[in-house]
């Protein structure tokens, strides 16, 4: 073997590099960026918390408002019925121009008609659509005239072929050849 081939048996530990020494001050310094970092990142982490929390109430209330339009049957009108009260109120309690109070009750009085008049609607469809209903259940269809064209040769019905019944100790007679 030559000299300038280095066996990896006999190879050199490297050499281990010396720790960093530092000062009691910049221990400190090190120590106090650490608290801020770690405060701050727990400060966005609830801040995010609490931002998810919120939009996941208001999905709820969401999906609770259209379970409550379809099941109890709602009128998708009543929010705004709701709102215009809230602003009746507000305003009373705000002294508000009376004016502006007339015009939001009278605002809320066509709303209240306009929605008794399509509830009234839908009534006369679905009675309409009911009574249609039992007529087409009651009237008797016209007897229709089969004409049947006969061929000059009568055909014989195809034969029937019934099935063999096979004994299985699961299901007992089964007319499947399985």
């Amino acid at each position: 073997m030559s000299d300038k081939e280095e066996d990896p048996v006999f190879e050199k530990p490297k050499p281990v590099k010396k720790k960093r020494v530092m000062t009691e001050e910049q221990k400190e310094k090190l120590r106090e960026n650490l608290k801020r970092g770690r405060a701050t990142a727990m400060a966005n982490r609830k801040k995010k918390a609490l931002g998810n929390k919120i939009d996941r109430e208001e999905k709820e209330k969401e999906l609770d408002q259209k379970i409550a339009t379809k099941l109890l049957g709602k009128n998708k009108h009543e929010d705004d019925i709701e709102n215009l009260k809230l602003e009746i109120k507000e305003l009373r309690a705000s002294q508000g121009n009376s004016q502006e109070v007339k015009q939001l009750r009278e605002e809320l009085k066509e709303l209240k008609l306009g929605i008794n008049q399509e509830i009234e609607k839908a009534k006369t469809r679905f009675t309409e659509k009911k009574s249609n209903v039992k007529l087409e259940v009651t009237e008797k269809p016209e007897p229709v005239e089969v004409r049947e064209e006969k061929t000059e040769e009568a055909q014989p019905p195809p034969p029937v072929i019934k099935p063999r019944k096979v004994f299985s100790t699961r299901k007992g007679f089964s007319n499947t050849g399985f």
